[in-house]
């Protein structure tokens, strides 16, 4: 998503960005704004930010745009701090802050360094912020401690940022806040200043031709499915189901979009209790999830005790299958952090690596629970019967199909309980999963070139504004920032 993609374009093609800005120049300088006469609509905070050199503070700039062309009140609030390696090109920041400044803009601009940070504001949240941005800059959490040791107090430049955003929010008094990512930088310490002070945002994350965003929270975490799902489990269930079930299928065969498995399922795999589908770990769909346990790290650790203490119980544990890609391939050594109890469990442990030719379909097939970190596995579990436990705050906890967790003693009471249940899932539980599958799989990306991804961005810098916005997936866009409606909800025309 943002962080992958534009992880590995902005070191290979960083001279980009000069011809980006440039474009985005002539974009303002060709399309002027008309904006409507007394504008009142919601005064809306749209923080920039730079961004790896990349295009996401154009993206913010042009959803800006449209939404003073639509009668909103943005006022864009310019956000350089280096709270964690993300201004750290001066080049980068230079182009934008004189970007902001040209006199056709969407409204007024705020410097978020000229707000007088607020003493009072408690930030012990930053610690943990902290820590996942070094787990997602070292591509596991075994280089993180190094990192930071390298990286000076990363932490106090953090907790001063956050007590500025704080005081220009309470300040200010926006209706509603448009972030990019959610946890990376700068946009964690938005994202958790905005739910302090109960004010909504949205926020957006992106693939190449893919565009996701979610009120309530950071995009990648998929925030308003709940809201989603409450809205259409009234409607007829049975079409999406059946959808759900086909998206299904496809990737049990290998053959969606992905194409991780390596080979169909349906070969027989040593059966076990436990099966253990563990995230791409710096990815930030796992980031900041934390809840029963502080690290993926202490998870394993503490389930793998568990385990030896109970003779008949037997763990398989899964690496995401996309690390086998070099691209996506992580630092944590899972062989090497497990060896110690692979020597004390035996057979009753197995490791299966990104590269092993399983299907994780079929050690799902042989399992009697699953228990993701954030994983989809966790929803395809409950799709297939299996009971399914989390100890992390989580897009589909609380609706039905989970056992819930928020520390270590509720977890592995839960786990007690699932191992007990000889029935699984409820036939109502694997529809309720089956139709958060379908609003994942189906209805909550929209397809498009208009990303911030660098890759999509000259295929839309020089289409005009009623042309870009006039497509059927701008139009949802713009109808979900207006009326704050989840993206699923509005794809389609559903609701």
């Amino acid at each position: 998503m943002i962080g992958e993609l534009i992880d590995r374009w902005s070191g290979r093609h960083a001279d980009e960005f000069t011809r980006m800005a440039a474009d985005f120049r002539e974009r303002c300088r060709r399309w002027p704004l008309a904006l409507p006469a007394n504008a009142r609509g919601p005064r809306v905070g749209v923080v920039i930010t730079p961004w790896m050199r990349t295009a996401v503070a154009f993206f913010s700039l042009e959803c800006a745009r449209e939404l003073a062309r639509q009668g909103a009140r943005p006022v864009l609030l310019w956000d350089e701090a280096n709270v964690f390696f993300n201004t750290a090109d001066r080049g980068e920041v230079k182009i934008l802050r004189d970007l902001l400044n040209l006199p056709d803009g969407p409204g007024p601009v705020l410097d978020v360094a000229a707000t007088p940070p607020d003493p009072r504001v408690e930030t012990s949240f930053v610690d943990q912020l902290v820590y996942e941005n070094a787990v997602r800059e070292a591509r596991g959490e075994a280089g993180a401690p190094a990192l930071l040791a390298r990286a000076g107090d990363r932490a106090l430049a953090m907790r001063e940022h956050a007590a500025r955003v704080h005081a220009l929010l309470l300040r200010e008094r926006f209706d509603w806040l448009f972030v990019p990512g959610g946890v990376w930088a700068s946009s964690g310490i938005w994202t958790e200043m905005a739910a302090r002070q109960h004010l909504p945002i949205t926020t957006y994350d992106s693939g190449a031709g893919s565009l996701f965003v979610c009120h309530g929270g950071a995009a990648a975490h998929f925030p308003d499915v709940a809201e989603a799902f409450r809205a259409l489990r009234h409607l007829d269930r049975e079409p999406m189901i059946a959808d759900a079930q086909a998206a299904l299928e496809t990737r049990m065969a290998g053959r969606d979009v992905f194409k991780l498995q390596p080979h169909a399922a349906g070969h027989a795999e040593p059966p076990c209790d436990l099966l253990v589908p563990l995230n791409y770990r710096s990815d930030t769909a796992a980031l900041h999830r934390q809840r029963a346990f502080r690290s993926v790290t202490h998870w394993l650790t503490q389930l793998l005790h568990w385990v030896m203490d109970r003779p008949g119980i037997s763990v398989a544990i899964r690496q995401h299958p996309c690390e086998r890609i070099p691209a996506y391939r992580g630092t944590d050594q899972w062989r090497e952090i497990l060896a110690p109890h692979q020597e004390r469990l035996g057979a009753r442990m197995r490791f299966v690596a990104a590269e092993d030719p399983v299907n994780t379909y079929d050690l799902l097939a042989g399992c009697r629970a699953v228990l993701p970190w954030t994983s989809r596995a966790g929803v395809e579990a409950a799709m297939l019967g299996k009971p399914v436990v989390l100890g992390t705050w989580c897009y589909y906890m609380g609706l039905g199909f989970t056992a819930d967790a928020a520390s270590p003693a509720e977890y592995f009471s839960a786990l007690e309980l699932a191992l007990e249940n000889k029935s699984g899932q409820s036939a109502e539980a694997r529809r309720d999963a089956a139709l958060i599958y379908y609003i994942i799989e189906r209805r909550l990306s929209l397809t498009t070139s208009f990303t911030p991804q660098p890759v999509d961005y000259s295929a839309w810098a020089g289409r005009a504004p009623a042309r870009l916005w006039s497509e059927p997936a701008q139009r949802v866009l713009r109808e979900a920032l207006l009326s704050r409606r989840p993206v699923a909800l509005l794809q389609d025309g559903t609701l």
